[in-house]
């Protein structure tokens, strides 16, 4: 999540200055991408049994939705993350 995007919330509550709720927000964040990761290793490994490629970018799909949807409704953006994680899967 951008330092933008922890500025917005924090206005919305009326706690622009509190250092106490950057921290939990940054917590809350880095456990977002913490439990991204267990699922998409999840899925990876299950996937590994899959007959074809195409079965293999439903999983990845299907994840990246479902997290993406997960992400929202906690209110966090994970649009940054996905974009980093295609990039790394081109190279």
């Amino acid at each position: 999540m951008t330092d933008e995007r922890y500025k917005e919330l924090m206005e919305q509550v009326g706690m622009p200055n509190s250092h106490s709720l950057l921290g939990a927000l940054r917590q809350v964040a880095n456990e977002v991408a913490q439990e991204v990761h267990r699922e998409y290793k999840k899925q990876i490994f299950a996937a590994l049994d899959a007959p074809t490629m195409g079965d293999m970018e439903n999983i990845l799909y299907s994840m990246i939705y479902k997290t993406r949807k997960k992400g929202e409704k906690e209110g966090l953006d994970l649009v940054p993350f996905f974009k980093a994680q295609e990039g790394a899967c081109k190279k």
